[in-house]
């Protein structure tokens, strides 16, 4: 059993959202959303291409993302999202994705990682024999942003950096004193009654927080990155089994404007400090509070 200190956050003074109509214009800026082709993720591709940013929708299903780019093109007027082929389950994909878009684009300002997959059992693993909540929404996203790191740094700007937002949620604060790494693969830990699809999933979110607030605090100002936790809410959640299980619906359901507002004031706040994001853990609408 590994032991880990509280990460709870706390609430610091509350901050005023960008709301969607007060986006700057993203003329030029390149874009990623994993997790795009519904929810919340949709909505941010869709409200980025509005302010004519770049999109990529990173998604698994090439059928279900090709209807949603068109889907979205007929509500921005024409403005497609461009597909780039993800399967967070399998490294190998990831390896592979992140090296696709790297032959197709020369920068990156913003990296959404807000893809949740979502589980009923604990007979699902990745392709390298994770337990497959963990491994789509931790794993997965932290080896795509380490592929993709050069890249944001070689695109920030004076006073601009560019950013990655990744999304846990408040679950995370149940896992503090009961993440087991062991039972994240096909063990005998595994097979413990106390280990189910919900602490599963907690301890995916959980160590989201743990990486992304080690990644912020190895990150040095020069690189240009900000990297920050943000909770999701319940709705961003593009799961079919979510209504399946228990512990889901337990949980509040923050408002879609709050939960879009803590997205877009990450991803397009403007400080005289810019790196005042750097390792917070964002709540709705747009609070910061800090990992500690």
């Amino acid at each position: 059993m590994v032991s880990f200190g509280s990460i709870k956050p706390q609430m610091g003074v509350s901050t005023t959202p960008t709301l969607m109509g007060q986006m700057p214009d993203l003329e030029g800026k390149v874009v990623i959303v994993t997790g795009g082709v519904s929810g919340l993720g949709r909505g941010i591709c869709r409200q980025f291409l509005l302010k004519n940013a770049r999109v990529y929708m990173a998604d698994e299903s090439q059928d279900h993302a090709t209807v949603a780019i068109a889907e979205i093109a007929m509500e921005t007027d024409g403005k497609y999202a461009q597909l780039l082929h993800l399967d967070l389950t399998d490294l190998g994909s990831v390896n592979e994705s992140a090296e696709r878009f790297l032959k197709k684009e020369t920068s990156l300002h913003m990296l959404f990682c807000i893809a949740d997959t979502v589980h009923s059992t604990k007979e699902k693993y990745t392709a390298q024999g994770y337990d497959i909540q963990f491994g789509a929404n931790t794993l997965g996203h932290f080896l795509f942003i380490r592929k993709l790191y050069s890249l944001l740094i070689s695109s920030t700007a004076a006073k601009c950096p560019t950013r990655v937002m990744w999304a846990s949620s408040s679950v995370h604060a149940r896992c503090t004193t009961r993440f087991n790494y062991e039972a994240l693969k096909d063990t005998h830990a595994r097979s413990q009654k106390f280990i189910t699809p919900q602490t599963l999933y907690e301890s995916s979110k959980f160590a989201i927080v743990q990486l992304g607030l080690h990644m912020s605090r190895m990150t040095f100002k020069e690189d240009g990155v900000v990297i920050a936790i943000l909770d999701q809410g319940i709705q961003a959640l593009n799961s079919s089994k979510i209504s399946k299980i228990k512990f889901v619906k337990k949980l509040s359901r923050p408002s879609e404007g709050g939960t879009f507002a803590t997205y877009l004031y990450a991803a397009t706040h403007a400080s005289d400090e810019p790196f005042e994001l750097q390792g917070k853990y964002l709540t709705q609408p747009s609070r910061i509070g800090e990992t500690s």
